[in-house]
């Protein structure tokens, strides 16, 4: 598969798990009855909603590790000035994002997440399956030995567990680190490895669980993320407008949470709750035309960005 089709499945990717993202956040935003269908977040409970920020992380760690390949050296200065504008992009839509995800400047939500873990996984982003299953092995061993001496792993009454959970996620990147490293045909092996492990720590441990980060929920997340790429590639399935939420996926999330800020300001203050009061079926058919709102509203962006560099090399010519 050469680079190009490559890409493309990564932008394939990435676009499914930002357009997840915004129809499950939306849909939370304006319906409090939804079923489970439409559920995500939910305490004690696995929905498939909890997977697509799963997937955002593991084609961010693919993405790092193409970063990683063109620079023959870790230590390369053009490689950290990649990174450091990555990390600046991140950190300034931040700087918007987190006061309307999470109510709070600078705090833990899925922008913030990515930028946190970005370093370590470019450290492990030639690492082999060997060393991705270490790192999650030990990271499990610590999820369950560490309470045991009083040390608080996962705060339950912060989203995604706060920044001190935010290492139990690692694995996921660098899983896709790892795979985007590897040959095509070996998608289906690193998935039935991620199934297998699945199976037995959810035997061992119980219903995987999203908000308090248990190790089978990684692992199943690893699976799933898995089992897509290696679907999209063996298919060969391609979507423009899914490709373009994956080309344009931070600046579709800061649309998504910059024009949904009003409806959820009137929710907070007229009706004192997180969520309006629409139908499940109304929120399905809001979010949809909402994305197609933050859709045709960055396609106009890019046209007027367009229109410019077309005056400026006039300009030029004359």
């Amino acid at each position: 598969m050469n680079d190009y089709s490559r890409d493309r499945q990564l932008d394939m990717l990435r676009g499914l798990a930002v357009v997840g993202m915004f129809f499950y956040s939306v849909i939370a935003s304006l319906a409090r009855q939804l079923p489970p269908v439409l559920e995500h977040n939910i305490p004690g409970k696995l929905r498939i909603g909890d997977f697509v920020l799963s997937l955002f992380l593991f084609s961010s760690g693919m993405s790092l590790a193409i970063l990683r390949n063109r620079y023959d050296s870790l230590w390369a200065v053009s490689l950290w000035r990649s990174v450091g504008r990555r990390l600046g992009m991140m950190l300034f839509a931040s700087a918007f994002i987190t006061p309307f995800s999470t109510g709070t400047f600078g705090g833990m939500d899925e922008v913030m997440l990515n930028a946190t873990l970005t370093i370590p996984t470019l450290l492990l982003a030639r690492g082999s399956v060997i060393i991705t299953a270490g790192l999650f092995t030990c990271l499990s061993a610590l999820y369950y030995a560490l309470p045991q001496f009083g040390i608080t792993v996962i705060q339950s009454n912060v989203y995604l567990g706060g920044y001190q959970g935010a290492v139990f996620f690692l694995p996921v990147l660098t899983a896709g680190a790892t795979l985007r490293n590897s040959w095509r045909d070996r998608a289906r092996r690193h998935a039935i490895m991620w199934g297998v492990v699945s199976i037995a720590l959810y035997a061992l441990s119980g219903t995987p669980d999203k908000l308090v980060l248990t190790p089978s929920y990684i692992a199943l997340s690893c699976f799933v993320s898995t089992s897509i790429l290696w679907a999209l590639g063996y298919f060969a399935l391609v979507n423009n407008v899914i490709e373009y939420f994956g080309r344009y996926s931070l600046r579709m999330w800061c649309l998504m949470f910059v024009l949904i800020a009003p409806a959820r300001l009137y929710a907070e203050t007229s009706l004192h709750a997180f969520q309006l009061t629409f139908q499940a079926w109304q929120a399905v058919i809001i979010a949809i035309a909402w994305m197609s709102l933050c859709y045709a509203l960055s396609k106009g962006w890019d046209a007027l960005g367009t229109m410019e560099k077309a005056v400026r090399a006039s300009r030029k010519s004359r």
